[in-house]
């Protein structure tokens, strides 16, 4: 989650909602946060979206893409991220 000051300022409130699903062997998930905060209000959002995809049974791959609207600030991102990841 990249608005965690937002869902932790004084007097703020926040919604989240997740979905998850598997098609064949990919597993997909989607975040949506909110936050309002501040005397004015401002609403902080984020949607994050992954995929996992296992290419051996101790290795996957994944992809993450996450918006950030920040209001009131310049602090608006878009990242997209690839993962490897191994377990044992």
């Amino acid at each position: 989650e990249e608005i965690g000051d937002s869902v932790y300022a004084t007097d703020s409130s926040t919604i989240y909602a997740t979905a998850g699903y598997s098609i064949n062997e990919i597993d997909l998930s989607l975040l949506y946060a909110q936050a309002k905060h501040g005397t004015d209000d401002d609403k902080d959002s984020e949607i994050t979206f992954t995929a996992d995809y296992p290419i051996t049974e101790e290795l996957s791959a994944g992809l993450i893409f996450t918006d950030v609207s920040m209001e009131n600030s310049d602090d608006d991102k878009t990242v997209t991220q690839l993962t490897l990841s191994y377990a044992f």
